[in-house]
């Protein structure tokens, strides 16, 4: 009897580096798990599921002809000391399945921050990993220039 191999893990990390925002602004804004959608322009919605503790229903409607996207994400660990939070998607209607994230907001070197987002994932029938990063590298880009603009808006004050 043959058995197919299982297929790995998607597993991937993005980065993006602001040369003025400090961490503890960035973390400022990213800790607060509920308002995801202040920051990532993909999403039109983010909000507490009542009597689910630390899950949030997200949703973006933002992709042309495939319906409004939604799933449920878990508040699994967070440091805030280490500036970092990991969660899980539950369900969902996009084929994610296992989906673990991690992001990291730390200093460089005194002077700026970085936000590092890693993601595992079993593997998406009709995708590839790298459509995944892909998607992870626009998210993160766009949320950057949500926080840039947010961190000059502050500055002014």
């Amino acid at each position: 009897m043959d058995v197919e191999p299982r297929n790995p893990r998607w597993q991937g990390k993005s980065t993006v580096e602001f040369s003025r925002a400090t961490a503890d602004f960035v973390w400022s804004l990213l800790q607060d798990f509920f308002n995801i959608h202040k920051w990532l322009p993909s999403i039109d919605t983010c909000s507490r599921v009542e009597g689910a503790g630390t899950v949030r229903y997200c949703a973006s409607s933002q992709m042309p002809h495939s319906g409004v996207k939604w799933c449920l994400e878990e508040l699994v660990a967070v440091d805030p000391m280490g500036k970092w939070l990991r969660y899980r998607v539950g369900d969902n209607n996009m084929d994610l399945r296992n989906y673990e994230a991690t992001i990291r907001v730390m200093e460089i070197d005194g002077v700026g921050c970085r936000i590092e987002w890693s993601f595992s994932l079993d593997p998406m029938e009709g995708l590839k990993c790298e459509d995944m990063f892909n998607y992870l590298e626009i998210s993160l880009r766009g949320m950057a220039d949500n926080i840039e603009k947010e961190f000059e808006k502050n500055s002014q004050i």
